[in-house]
Formats: C-alpha cells, structure tokens, sequence
C-alpha cells in the first residue's frame, strides 16, 4: 500500500497517481489544504476503489500527511508493505515487479535508484550503494522504497517539518538491525525525482 502527500501539486498529481496507482494494492492521497484545484481534481478522480483520498483543512506538513495517510491506510486495507510518494515524482511500470522481487522473509526494506530530474529535464542518477545490502555505516534514502508493515510501525510515525523523512529512515534502519533483518538496495532507476 503507499501513502501520496500532497500540498499544490494539481500540475504534477495526475501523472504521479497514474504511474504508481496501477502498481499498489491501495493508494491513499492526503491533500494537506491545497488551494490550487487539488482537492477538486481528487474529488473527482480519488473516490473509492483503491484510490482513496482524505482532505486536511489546513496545511500541517509532510510529516503530518504521511502519518494521517498510514493510518488510514494501515486500518483500511491489508497491506504487508508500505510506501510513500511525493505527488510530483512518477514511477517506471516496471517499479513494483522489481521491488517485490528483492523481498524475502529476511528483507525489512527495498530502495531503489532514481532519476533526479530539474527544470528543463536534466536528469542524475542516483544508485543506492551499487546494488549491494545497507550496512550499519551506511544509511540510504531516496524516492523509491518500500518498507516491511511491521518495521514502518515499529519505526514510529514520521516526525517534524524537515528531515521527516531521514529520521524515519534512522528508525527503519534501527528496527531492521535490530530483527535481523536485511535492506536491500536496487541500482536500477525507478523514479523520476521531480525537482522543482
């Protein structure tokens, strides 16, 4: 299942969800009070089925979407592993075959390499540790990942406004290390990074 935060990204969010909706079992899109036509677009387009969406009356942060939205996701809708993705990056089709593909009973976590593309399409690659496991003196994070059920709320809830993302990724790590658990990195490419 995977979590879609979003804050003004009407321009962005219909690619986004067309190229990752097709490849989870439930999407649940939190719009944290945009005012840019966001909310009508997921009116109309996030009803039911397993494209779901919650509205936040006023914006609260990343943070507190992806939270609202794992919730929501976590009693709704069976899910053995998690992810979350920014409205403004895409998915390659071949994203969800090729990360199932690396989990096993011992695998806690998956990423990925992605294309980090700037204005103008200027596209870098980024490759988690050349396809080899994570290591304690080493900690990864990036667009594309998933995440075991039981570790993501082991981990606990995202925290703050900035580095969110990387303190949950701490915590990942440590109750992955902890379990014995592996975290397997991918070197192929499976998001564009829209940066912006």
């Amino acid at each position: 299942g995977a979590v879609m935060p979003t804050f003004n990204q009407r321009r962005f969010i219909e690619a986004a969800v067309a190229s990752l909706a097709p490849q989870v079992g439930a999407l649940v899109i939190v719009d944290d009070g945009s005012t840019d036509g966001t909310a009508g677009w997921l009116a109309e387009n996030a009803v039911g089925g397993k494209v779901t969406h919650a509205s936040l009356v006023r914006n609260r942060g990343t943070a507190n979407a992806i939270n609202c939205g794992i919730e929501l996701l976590d009693t709704y809708h069976e899910c053995d592993w998690l992810t979350w993705a920014s409205s403004d990056n895409t998915h390659d089709p071949r994203w969800r075959e090729a990360m199932l593909y690396a989990t096993a009973p011992d695998v806690g976590a998956v990423f990925s390499g992605f294309w980090y593309v700037t204005p103008g399409n200027v596209q870098a690659l980024y490759q988690p540790y050349d396809g080899k496991q994570i290591d304690r003196e080493a900690c990864g994070y990036g667009p594309s990942f998933i995440i075991r059920r039981d570790v993501w709320l082991d981990a606990g809830p995202h925290e703050g406004k900035s580095a969110h993302d990387l303190g949950h990724m701490l915590r990942v790590e440590e109750s992955c290390w902890a379990s014995g658990l592996r975290i397997v990195g991918i070197p192929d490419p499976l998001v564009n990074y829209n940066a912006h």
